[in-house]
């Protein structure tokens, strides 16, 4: 089966996220199996909105060496915290398990299937946000690395293994879960993984394709929230559409080498960028912007337009 490319650089889809319900027995599954992996993404970034660290605990467990009693009372807030980063580190596992599903799901007749399966687009859309919004919430919480780092300290001087072999988080473990706390956006790291080596260099093209076309359907609708009468009833939506566009902007810019952000573009990169900082009014897109600015790979190419290097670059 084709791509189910458009020639269209302005899709004719319209793109509806008021409660859209499966239509077909196959959009139905795919629904149920992403509701299934990541349905708990509203309540992580509750939890990690509200982390507060043990960086009063730490610091005088630190400052006495040898108190036992000040030590224990360090490490066990440490565990308790390091449960809390697990349930994040484990969401992660689920994102990039069943996204190359999503991906196959999304390219077999991409043009239908965004125009027609519109849950899906709204999972989609939502995962985009939760990402997002994730790693800026990681970002801006400096306590979820410094936790982490004295819970492996504290757990590499622990002698017993039967002591180990009860945390929920030994050392191999923890070295994974370093690896994906040391990078700034972990979550957009993890996905943006998955696209890229999850994807044989045939469904490539295909994917390009599909992600172009999610991203200019979204624009439109965007584009339709800013023109109507009040944006800011409808912003819910549209910052679920803006994530889109910038997910798949990235998204894009990782698997086609000559990138995103160029006159050629299969996104319509300049008014993308312009409609993210122009709702900036109605809504705050900082980390949208930051995100493009900080997780793409060719915005500094020398092909890279004008208008959007004076956005994103100066």
């Amino acid at each position: 089966m084709g791509c189910g490319a458009s020639n269209e650089r302005f899709p004719d889809i319209e793109m509806n996220f008021n409660d859209p319900q499966p239509q077909t027995e196959s959009e139905r599954e795919m629904s149920e199996m992403m509701n299934d992996k990541l349905s708990k993404g509203g309540k992580l970034l509750t939890i990690v909105s509200a982390y507060e660290g043990c960086d009063a605990l730490i610091r005088e467990a630190l400052s006495n060496p040898g108190d036992k009693e000040v030590e224990e009372n360090a490490w066990l807030s440490v565990k308790k915290a390091v449960d809390k980063l697990l349930k994040f580190y484990n969401f992660s596992l689920n994102i990039d398990e069943l996204w190359p599903s999503i991906v196959t799901h999304i390219t077999e007749d991409s043009e239908n299937t965004i125009a027609n399966e519109q849950s899906i687009m709204k999972q989609i859309s939502t995962l985009f946000h939760f990402i997002f919004n994730f790693d800026l919430k990681k970002m801006m919480n400096p306590h979820i690395q410094n936790d982490f780092a004295y819970y492996r300290r504290v757990l590499s001087r622990m002698k017993s293994s039967k002591d180990k072999k009860k945390l929920s988080v030994n050392d191999d473990l923890a070295n994974k879960m370093s690896f994906f706390f040391a990078y700034p956006t972990p979550m957009m790291k993890v996905l943006i993984d998955s696209t890229t080596q999850k994807v044989n260099d045939a469904s490539k093209e295909c994917l390009i394709t599909a992600l172009s076309l999610l991203a200019n359907a979204s624009l439109k609708a965007v584009r339709d929230v800013i023109d109507s009468e009040d944006p800011a009833e409808s912003k819910d939506n549209a910052i679920l559409f803006l994530c889109t566009i910038t997910g798949c902007i990235i998204l894009v810019d990782h698997l086609d080498q000559r990138g995103v952000f160029h006159s050629k573009s299969p996104i319509l990169i300049k008014l993308a960028v312009e409609t993210i900082l122009e709702f900036r009014d109605i809504e705050n897109t900082d980390f949208l912007l930051n995100s493009l600015r900080f997780t793409t790979l060719h915005l500094n190419d020398e092909t890279t337009i004008s208008a959007v290097k004076r956005i994103l670059v100066t």
